[in-house]
């Protein structure tokens, strides 16, 4: 496989007052990689403005660091292409853009901002054989947890952010009485269930949940 380059634009993600439901800020990541590039571009729920907005960043951000790049010759000799798709936050929508980035001939893929739809993504993706997928927000530990070596992420697992969560919840706002409210989305519910069990198991805090 020829060589992937990487580059990450780093950002944030912005929490709520106790637990985040929606991410506000992402890290932006672009793989470039041979002549042709799949990249990503999500939507979260019905938050048109900020949708918009993210959908215009990721893709600026992209044609801007592959305008860069094949102005000092490319990749091993090769220009890049960015070939965006939206998967809307949405698992059945994913897998049908997916496919579309696959019949494309996209030779890797960057993005993956919601876990509900970068799972079935990734099966579609694995199912080409060496084809990368790198998710920059998505935080379900089964998606790396599924065997495929050519599944990466550059963003911490549910299971890391909820320890997190508890330990900013129990030693920096020395909460003593805890509700964490989700809303039922994949990543949401994650990071909720992953939350309470380290307020419970590390600090004591039985946290209410809705």
């Amino acid at each position: 496989m020829d060589k992937i380059v990487l580059h990450v634009l780093p950002g944030r993600v912005v929490d709520g007052v106790v637990i985040v439901e929606k991410p506000v800020e992402s890290p932006i990541s672009t793989v470039l990689v041979r002549h042709q590039v799949g990249t990503r571009l999500d939507v979260f729920d019905d938050m048109a403005i900020q949708g918009v907005s993210l959908r215009v960043g990721y893709l600026a951000g992209a044609k801007l660091a592959a305008a860069k790049i094949n102005k000092a010759g490319g990749v091993l000799g090769r220009k890049i292409e960015i070939v965006p798709a939206d998967d809307q936050c949405d698992p059945q929508v994913g897998a049908q853009a997916a496919q579309k980035l696959v019949s494309q001939n996209v030779v890797g893929i960057a993005g993956g901002y919601c876990s509900g739809a970068s799972l079935p993504e990734s099966t579609v993706f694995h199912s080409q054989g060496d084809l990368p997928f790198v998710m920059d927000a998505s935080t379900n530990p089964q998606l790396t947890e599924q065997g495929f070596n050519d599944i990466f992420r550059t963003i911490g697992r549910d299971d890391e952010q909820g320890p997190f969560a508890a330990n900013f919840i129990a030693n920096y706002l020395h909460a003593k009485k805890v509700v964490v409210m989700d809303d039922n989305t994949t990543y949401a519910a994650g990071l909720a269930a992953n939350t309470i069990s380290a307020l419970k198991s590390q600090y004591g805090i039985t946290a209410d949940h809705e």
